[in-house]
């Protein structure tokens, strides 16, 4: 992609951001169920489903996240029982 690709990208993720407005492919996923490996395959409960989603999608929810993530972590938004999904935390004592 090199340096210029990347920061097009980029470009386009923070004007996405600051808009509001992803592009709507990006809000929409295929469904597509999978064998669970066991039981019979012609009965629906043998399945579970998962998401496909494009691709930038993912990299543009990871780099909202990660932004979110911070700005609550330097402003100790997070309450003190809050472990789940926070690095360095863990939900066993």
């Amino acid at each position: 992609m090199g340096t210029a690709g990347i920061a097009s990208l980029a470009t386009f993720m923070n004007e996405s951001a600051i808009a509001a407005a992803p592009p709507p492919s990006w809000r929409t996923a295929k469904i597509v169920p999978v064998y669970k490996g066991k039981g019979d395959k012609t009965l629906p409960e043998n399945y579970r489903s998962i998401a496909i989603t494009p691709p930038l999608a993912k990299v543009f929810m990871a780099a909202v996240n990660n932004r979110l993530t911070l700005q609550a972590t330097q402003k100790k938004l997070h309450a003190p029982t809050q472990a789940g999904f926070r690095r360095h935390y863990s939900a066993m004592e």
